[in-house]
């Protein structure tokens, strides 16, 4: 399963993790991560996001996007491999305001400096696969 959120804004951002399950006590350690503590959050009401304030939606845009790419661009995607797409997803949902140079630039910055193994490239553990500090963002509880 993936969790999303939206930081609205101009343009928005969205951040999305690969979560075991959609209990509240699995939920709730990443939106307070996440989420400044005074934010205003809307959600779509479904019942573990009872306790946080307000009603709404505003990342539709986002999954849709991410939808369209698993089952339109890898078409059989691997369920180990699910946290690389979605921060791949995310990282061109936050970059779309920028051109194919800019979105080039901001992937060689981020990779200045940084050594990717082929096992850490093959690995399933998202940890050796990617750097939570690069250009693909990555949010740990």
């Amino acid at each position: 399963m993936v969790l999303g959120m939206a930081q609205r804004g101009r343009p928005s951002k969205v951040r999305a993790m690969v979560v075991p399950d959609r209990k509240r006590s699995t939920l709730f350690p990443h939106i307070r991560a996440n989420v400044f503590p005074n934010a205003t959050i809307y959600t779509d009401a479904w019942g573990p996001y009872r306790g946080l304030p307000d009603i709404g939606n505003t990342i539709e845009n986002f999954w849709g996007c991410f939808k369209r790419t698993l089952h339109g661009t890898y078409i059989c995607p691997r369920p180990f491999h699910l946290d690389a797409y979605a921060d791949g997803q995310v990282f061109r949902f936050n970059a779309r305001e920028d051109d194919d140079a800019g979105r080039f630039a901001t992937v060689l910055k981020g990779t200045d400096g940084r050594r990717l193994t082929y096992d850490a490239l093959r690995s399933t553990d998202a940890e050796l696969r990617i750097n939570q500090r690069g250009p693909i963002h990555r949010v740990h509880s």
